[in-house]
């Protein structure tokens, strides 16, 4: 978990607290938004992080902690450095719903993939409606022993009780495999020989 030391935004304006190597930020939900003002180098590592979107977050003003989940973030379009951050309010009754990346694993033990199928990969994101503080990273999906016939659809996919698909149905089909050409099968130029022979 992150942890990211934070101060109430006053007067300064955005360019002035970047001057300092502050970042200006905002927290909205379960209450009135808040201006706050991050630590740049905490906040740019705290960032770099891979769960930065999916991870809880505590921003710590003093000695009061609230936990939040990154929102989103603004980035200079010329040195893609971050200018500001918008941060949401969470707590443990809460359910939300998040993308979430899946990942397919084991190829090279697929049969499909093995005979010369490609991998053809339709859902590379899942939204998914659970408790912030059970976020998973990634939903990983399994090839082993796939055939070429075989459906790679979302209800095979492994989630913890607490994760449910957002639009299950529309999601359905996660990936699929495609069957590799037949080399006997006449390249376009030798079938337009063939017509003009």
């Amino acid at each position: 978990m992150s942890v990211l030391s934070v101060q109430e935004r006053n007067s300064e304006s955005p360019r002035e607290l970047r001057l300092q190597g502050n970042i200006p930020g905002i927290v909205y939900g379960g209450s009135a938004p808040a201006r706050i003002t991050l630590n740049g180098k905490e906040l740019s590592k705290a960032y770099e992080n891979v769960s930065y979107y999916t991870g809880i977050i505590q921003l710590q003003t003093g000695k009061a902690k609230e936990d939040v989940l990154a929102k989103a973030v603004q980035l200079d379009p010329v040195t893609d450095r971050i200018i500001h951050a918008d941060f949401m309010r969470v707590n443990k009754e809460m359910r939300i719903r998040v993308r979430v990346p899946v990942r397919f694993i084991n190829e090279e033990k697929s049969i499909a993939i093995k005979r010369g199928g490609v991998l053809n990969i339709i859902v590379h994101a899942l939204e998914v409606k659970c408790s912030p503080y059970q976020i998973p990273s990634e939903l990983v999906y399994d090839l082993s022993g796939v055939g070429m016939t075989d459906q790679i659809l979302l209800e095979k996919l492994k989630l913890s009780k607490d994760v449910t698909p957002v639009n299950a149905a529309r999601n359905r089909i996660l990936a699929t495999i495609v069957a590799p050409t037949s080399g006997n099968e006449p390249t376009a130029a030798e079938a337009a020989e063939g017509t003009t022979a």
